[in-house]
C-alpha cells in the first residue's frame, strides 16, 4: 500500500508530462547562430544588388566593369550560400530564385526587374529564417547622434568625403544624398554598422552593443531629410490611414524603403512619412490599431503559403497573426467589447487548425468570417473612448483574481500550521508570501516594461499557469486531510500527523511561496499590459485599491474564520485550491495552445473563462486529470500517511 500511496503524492505532476507529450515543439523564431549570421549576410547581398544595380548597368549595357563584377559576385555568393543553408519551407524555392536573378544580371536586365528579384528574395529569405529585422526597444537617436560623431563623421559627414576617405578602395556614401537614401532601409544601415562594407573598406562595429547600432542606424537614416519634411510628416502620419496600416511596428519601419513607400503613398507622403518616423520611431507606439491591421495581413499571407502548399509558413504566419498582431489590442477590445474578443479568439483558433490541416478551403472560410470581425473591432478601437474607469476596473479586478488565489494559499497554509503545531510556521508563511511579492516586483523592475515577444509571452504565462496548477493541487491534497481531522475530531489521524515532525514545515513555506510567485507574477503580466495601454495613474489607483482590499480580507479571514473554524478552513481551502488548479491547467494549456507549443483539438462546448474551460479535448482533459488527482489521494489520505 505504501508504493501506491507514493505514487499517488507524484501524479500531479503527470499534467506536466502530459501536455508536453503531446504537443509540438514551439515554433523558434531564431535559428541557430549561424545559421541566422548567413542568412543576414545574404539578405545584406541581395539588398547591395538592388541598390547599386543602377550603377552598374544601364539600358541594357555596362557602364562601369567594376561595379558590374560585383553586382555579379554577390549574386553568385547569395546563390551558393542559399544552397548550404539548412532547408525549411520554400528554401529550394529561394534558391531557384537566386539563380533567376544572376541570370538576370548576366543578361543586364533592365534596373526594375533586377531590384523587383532582389528584394522580393531578400523579404522571403528573411520570412524563410526568421531572423530578426528590429531593435527591441525604441533607439536613442541622441546617443545615435554620440556614436555617429565618434565614429563615422570623418568619413560620411558633409556632402563630400572626408581626407580619410582617400585611403579606401571607394567613396563612402554621403548619408545626406536623397537620391540614395529614398532606396536604403534602416535594416540596411544596421546590416552595414554591424558588418561593414568590404568593397568600400569600412569596418564593421558588431562590437557595439545592439541597441547601439540600431541607434546608429537610425540616426544615419535621419542624415537626408530635413525639419520641414519631418514636421509636415508628422501631419500625414495623424492624418493618413494606409500610412498607419503599412507601418504598424519598428519591424515595418526598417524594412521599408522611402521609394517602397512611395508606390502606396505617393512620393511626397512617403518622403514625409519617412523623415517623421525615423527622426521618431516612438510614434509608432501610439498607433492603437496596429494589432488589427499585422493580423489582416498575416492572416491573408497564411492562407497564400496555405495554397502554396508550404505548410510551416502557413502555420508561423497563422501565429504571428494572433501573437504579432491580435494579441496587441485584445486587452482593451475585451474591456470595450468582451464577446467580440472572444469570437475573433475563437474563429482565429479554428483557422489555425484548419490551416494545419492543409484544409485550404476551411482557412479562407475563416479569414472569410474574420474580415467583418476584424472591421468591427477596428471601428469599436477607434471611438474615443475614456479608457480611465475601464482601466481602474480591469487593474482591480486583475489583481484581485490573482490576489484571491494568493490569500486563499496562505491562510490555508497558517491554518494548517496552526492545526498541525508546526513551531514557526505562522512566521515562516508570512516571510515565504513577502519573499514571492518582492521577487515578483523585482522581475518586473528587471525587465523594463516586460519587451516580451507575443510567442515568448503566451508560453511564459502558460508556464507560470500550469505551475501554479501543480503547487495549488499538492497544497490541496497534503491540507485536506488534516481539515478533515480537525473536523471529525479523529485523534488516531491527528497523532499520525503530530509524528511527521517540523520539517514540514518546509514544505509549507515552499507552497506558499512558489504559489503566491506565480500569481502574483500573473498579475504583474496582466497590469503590465493596462500600463501600456494608456495612463498609469488608474492602474495605479486599482493595484492600490484592489492591495487595500486583499490585506482587510485576509487579516479578518486570519483573525475570526481560521481561528474559530480551523478544520472548516482547511476542508474549505483544499477544496477550493483544487478547484483553482483545475481553472489555473485549463488557463495554461490553452496559452500553451495559442502559443502553438499543443495542439489544438476543438469539441463542442462553450468557453468559459471563469473557470478555465476552452472548447478542446486537451484542455477538457488535464482539467478532469486535476480533479481525478484530488479525488484519489484525498480518499486514500495525506501524501505522508503510509498506514492507511
Amino acid at each position: 500500500m505504501r508504493g501506491r500511496r507514493r505514487s499517488c503524492a507524484f501524479l500531479p505532476f503527470a499534467i506536466l508530462l502530459l501536455l508536453s507529450a503531446g504537443g509540438a515543439p514551439a515554433p523558434s523564431l531564431a535559428d541557430d547562430g549561424l545559421t541566422q549570421v548567413r542568412a543576414k549576410q545574404v539578405w545584406q547581398l541581395l539588398d547591395y544588388v538592388a541598390l547599386d544595380y543602377q550603377r552598374a548597368v544601364a539600358q541594357g549595357s555596362v557602364i562601369d566593369s567594376s561595379e558590374y563584377a560585383e553586382m555579379q559576385e554577390f549574386a553568385a555568393t547569395a546563390e551558393q550560400t542559399l544552397g548550404e543553408l539548412p532547408r525549411r519551407g520554400s528554401g529550394e524555392d529561394l534558391r531557384r530564385r537566386s539563380t533567376s536573378l544572376r541570370k538576370a544580371i548576366a543578361d543586364k536586365a533592365d534596373l526594375t526587374v533586377v531590384r523587383r528579384l532582389a528584394h522580393a528574395l531578400a523579404d522571403d529569405v528573411q520570412r524563410t529564417y526568421q531572423f530578426a529585422v528590429a531593435p527591441a526597444a525604441v533607439p536613442n537617436l541622441p546617443r545615435g547622434e554620440r556614436l555617429f560623431r565618434d565614429h563615422c563623421f570623418a568619413c560620411h559627414a558633409g556632402s563630400v568625403a572626408r581626407p580619410i576617405a582617400s585611403k579606401r578602395e571607394a567613396e563612402p556614401d554621403v548619408l545626406a544624398d536623397r537620391a540614395r537614401a529614398r532606396e536604403r532601409t534602416l535594416f540596411a544601415l544596421y546590416q552595414s554598422v554591424s558588418n561593414g562594407v568590404a568593397t568600400g573598406g569600412m569596418p564593421g562595429y558588431a562590437a557595439l552593443a545592439e541597441q547601439d547600432r540600431w541607434a546608429l542606424a537610425f540616426f544615419a537614416g535621419t542624415l537626408a531629410y530635413a525639419a520641414p519634411e519631418r514636421e509636415e510628416g508628422e501631419r500625414v502620419w495623424q492624418s493618413s490611414r494606409p500610412a498607419r496600416q503599412l507601418l504598424t511596428g519598428l519591424d515595418s519601419l526598417t524594412q521599408v524603403s522611402e521609394r517602397a513607400l512611395a508606390d502606396r503613398l505617393g512620393d511626397q507622403a512617403a518622403g514625409a512619412v519617412t523623415a517623421y518616423l525615423r527622426a521618431n520611431p516612438q510614434a509608432l507606439a501610439a498607433n492603437k490599431l496596429a494589432g488589427i491591421y499585422v493580423a489582416s495581413t498575416r492572416l491573408s499571407d497564411s492562407v497564400a503559403a496555405l495554397r502554396r502548399r508550404d505548410l510551416e509558413a502557413s502555420r508561423t504566419l497563422a501565429l504571428s497573426a494572433y501573437l504579432d498582431g491580435f494579441e496587441l489590442v485584445e486587452s482593451t477590445l475585451a474591456r470595450r467589447d468582451y464577446d467580440l474578443y472572444k469570437r475573433i479568439e475563437a474563429e482565429m483558433a479554428i483557422g489555425r487548425v484548419r490551416g494545419a490541416r492543409g484544409d485550404i478551403d476551411g482557412a479562407l472560410a475563416s479569414q472569410q468570417a474574420l474580415r467583418p470581425m476584424l472591421d468591427d473591432a477596428e471601428r469599436i478601437l477607434s471611438l474615443p473612448v475614456n479608457e480611465a474607469r475601464s482601466t481602474f476596473v480591469g487593474a482591480l479586478t486583475g489583481l484581485l483574481r490573482e490576489g484571491i488565489e494568493a490569500v486563499l494559499l496562505v491562510t490555508t497554509m497558517i491554518t494548517f500550521g496552526r492545526r498541525r503545531g508546526l513551531r514557526g510556521a505562522n512566521a515562516t508563511v508570512h516571510a515565504g508570501w513577502v519573499v514571492a511579492l518582492l521577487a515578483a516586483v523585482a522581475t518586473w523592475a528587471a525587465a523594463p516594461g516586460l519587451a516580451i515577444p507575443g510567442l515568448h509571452r503566451e508560453i511564459l504565462e502558460g508556464s507560470s499557469s500550469l505551475l501554479a496548477a501543480v503547487v495549488l493541487l499538492a497544497a490541496s491534497v497534503t491540507v485536506h486531510p488534516n481539515g478533515l481531522a480537525a473536523r471529525s475530531g479523529a485523534s488516531g489521524s491527528w497523532r499520525r500527523l503530530e509524528s511527521t515532525g517540523d520539517g514540514l514545515v518546509w514544505f509549507v513555506v515552499a507552497f506558499t511561496l512558489v504559489g503566491v510567485y506565480c500569481e502574483a507574477f500573473e498579475a504583474v503580466l496582466a497590469c503590465d499590459s493596462l500600463f501600456a495601454d494608456g495612463e498609469p495613474l488608474p492602474v495605479i489607483l486599482g493595484l492600490g485599491s484592489g492591495s487595500a482590499l486583499l490585506i482587510l480580507v485576509g487579516f479578518a479571514v486570519l483573525r475570526t474564520v481560521a481561528t474559530r473554524w480551523g478544520g472548516q478552513v482547511l476542508t474549505f481551502g483544499a477544496l477550493s485550491l483544487a478547484a483553482i488548479a483545475a481553472v489555473q491547467v485549463g488557463k495554461g494549456a490553452t496559452e500553451l495552445q495559442e502559443a502553438g507549443v499543443i495542439p489544438l483539438g476543438p469539441i463542442a462546448l462553450p468557453h468559459v473563462d471563469l473557470l478555465g474551460i476552452n472548447p478542446s479535448w486537451q484542455t477538457v482533459l488535464v482539467q478532469l486529470l486535476v480533479v481525478l488527482v484530488f479525488v484519489a489521494i484525498c480518499r486514500r489520505g495525506a501524501p505522508w500517511d503510509s498506514t492507511r
